[in-house]
C-alpha cells in the first residue's frame, strides 16, 4: 500500500515488508470455518454452512493482512527530489 501523505512522485524501492504478518487468525479461520459450522441436524442448508465457512475464512486471512506492516520509501516533490521514508501498516484485500 502507498502512503496517502506527503505526495510521492516515485518510490525509490517502494514499498518494505518489515513484519509479514500475524498468521494466527488465519489458523483460527480455518479451526473455526472447519470446526464450527458443522451442522447434521438438517437446519442448516449446504449453501448457508458454505457461505458461514467462507465467511470465517475471509475473517482470519482479513486479520493477518491487517497486521503485516512496513515502510515507503519515494521520492517528494522539491527543488531537488528528496527521500521520504512512512511506516505502513495493514493491507487492503
Amino acid at each position: 500500500p502507498m502512503p496517502v501523505v506527503p505526495a510521492y512522485i516515485t518510490p525509490t524501492p517502494g514499498s518494505l515488508i518489515i513484519f509479514p504478518g500475524n498468521p494466527t487468525p488465519i489458523i483460527k479461520g480455518f479451526k473455526k470455518a472447519y470446526s464450527s459450522n458443522f451442522d447434521d441436524s438438517g437446519n442448516l442448508s449446504i449453501e448457508d454452512a458454505v457461505a458461514k465457512m467462507a465467511k470465517d475464512l475471509r475473517d482470519g486471512f482479513e486479520a493477518h493482512a491487517n497486521s503485516v506492516s512496513g515502510i515507503y520509501v519515494g521520492l517528494i516533490p522539491a527543488a531537488i527530489p528528496i527521500p521520504m521514508v512512512t511506516p505502513w501498516k495493514g493491507m487492503k484485500p
